[in-house]
């Protein structure tokens, strides 16, 4: 979602309907954009980078967000069927408790949406899962803690996992947060850098993303360690947050300098597979071998070539990294198109030798070395197909 392999060329201004960036303006308002061009300096290529990072980071909280409702809401479901009976949205003690206030006239639009859609007998299954989010948020509210959680005990039925602690008010601020991050999505909001939020108005919900990451995987592990696990593992929050696009990478007409990994180590042939092998560790795997040196000929090697030498020549489980050398790993390794090109070459440039049309992809450039175009020209940076940021 909001993502490419390949950069957007935004260069068709000579449109008889106007340029991209003209219309997307237009489409997306002023009020809506501003966020985003405030934070790239009014960069509107930049902003627009933003913009599709924080649909990225968005849909990425969709998943951990939907679980977390689902197990609250179920769990909750479970303790009231206990104590109020298989139909308490219906009848019983809670729906008496709350006849003419919120908690009951939400359950009355929820039923309502169900006859909408032709259920005129709606079971408790059927309104648990059409009551929103707002509806199990706000029954942690103070509000509710004198029938509800009080002196029940419901709390930590519904929360086993619930140190003992913590109570309602711990639940409360949880489901808060995560509901107002919730609504905000639901909203097409802008959810990232929300530490600028923080330094000009005080709230507590304004707590950084990680943060609220980290409150939606606690609340399901109050539910359920094992689903906690689950979600945790499966969650691609991390992940999607840390490739924060960099401005001027990723954007057609954008020099690959400005796009290009500045995290790479430039090893001769020569060089004990010992020292490789330590520094790919901190370099993302990636390094580049000088070839013919002053000559601007390189190859790749990688993390996974190093480790098929060390397969080729382990003795009884003991590799001696020493005793091999680049050349020798290199090999070993598949072959790998490697293009070195001036860094005020464009992104645009560097996609069409990576995704070349009738090329094979192993006749395609794998890796693309940005070389100063100064007075003393070098490596500066390394682009890797696909074309994404490994900075």
């Amino acid at each position: 979602m909001a993502e490419s392999q390949v950069p957007y060329n935004y260069d068709d201004d000579d449109d008889d309907d106007g340029g991209t960036l003209e219309n997307l303006g237009k489409v997306l308002s002023s009020p809506r954009f501003k966020p985003y061009l405030i934070e790239a300096n009014g960069n509107e290529l930049y902003a627009l980078e933003l913009y599709l990072f924080n649909a990225r980071v968005a849909k990425s909280l969709l998943f951990p967000i939907q679980m977390a409702e689902i197990t609250v809401r179920n769990a909750v479901n479970k303790v009231f069927v206990e104590d109020f009976g298989q139909r308490w949205p219906f009848n019983g003690g809670f729906y008496d408790e709350y006849k003419n206030l919120h908690p009951v006239t939400a359950i009355t639009t929820a039923r309502d949406r169900l006859k909408a859609v032709g259920k005129n007998y709606p079971t408790t299954d059927d309104v648990v899962a059409a009551l929103t989010f707002d509806f199990w948020s706000n029954l942690f509210r103070s509000d509710y803690d004198r029938f509800l959680w009080a002196t029940s005990g419901r709390v930590h039925r519904v929360f086993p996992k619930l140190p003992g602690d913590k109570g309602r008010a711990d639940i409360q601020v949880l489901v808060r947060q995560i509901n107002r991050l919730r609504n905000r999505i639901a909203h097409h909001e802008p959810i990232i850098d929300r530490n600028k939020v923080r330094k000009t108005k005080v709230d507590p919900d304004d707590i950084s993303l990680q943060d609220l990451h980290s409150a939606i995987i606690s609340l399901i592990g109050y539910c359920c360690e094992k689903t906690k696990k689950w979600v945790k593992h499966y969650s691609t929050f991390g992940v999607t947050v840390r490739n924060r696009p960099l401005r001027g990478a990723r954007i057609a007409g954008q020099p690959i300098g400005n796009a290009a990994s500045k995290k790479f180590t430039l090893f001769q042939l020569t060089d004990n597979l010992d020292k490789v092998i330590n520094t790919l560790s901190s370099v993302e795997g990636i390094g580049l071998v000088d070839i013919k040196k002053g000559e601007k000929s390189f190859a790749a090697i990688t993390s996974s070539d190093v480790l098929a030498w060390a397969h080729k020549n382990q003795a009884d489980g003991y590799v001696a990294f020493q005793d091999g050398t680049v050349a020798d790993a290199l090999e070993l390794a598949p072959p790998r198109v490697v293009v070195c090109m001036p860094s005020s070459s464009t992104m645009t440039e560097a996609a069409a030798l990576m995704y070349a049309d009738k090329v094979a992809a192993k006749d395609r450039a794998w890796l693309i070395v940005a070389i100063d175009d100064k007075e003393t020209p070098g490596p500066i940076g390394i682009l890797v197909r696909p074309l994404v940021k490994i900075s």
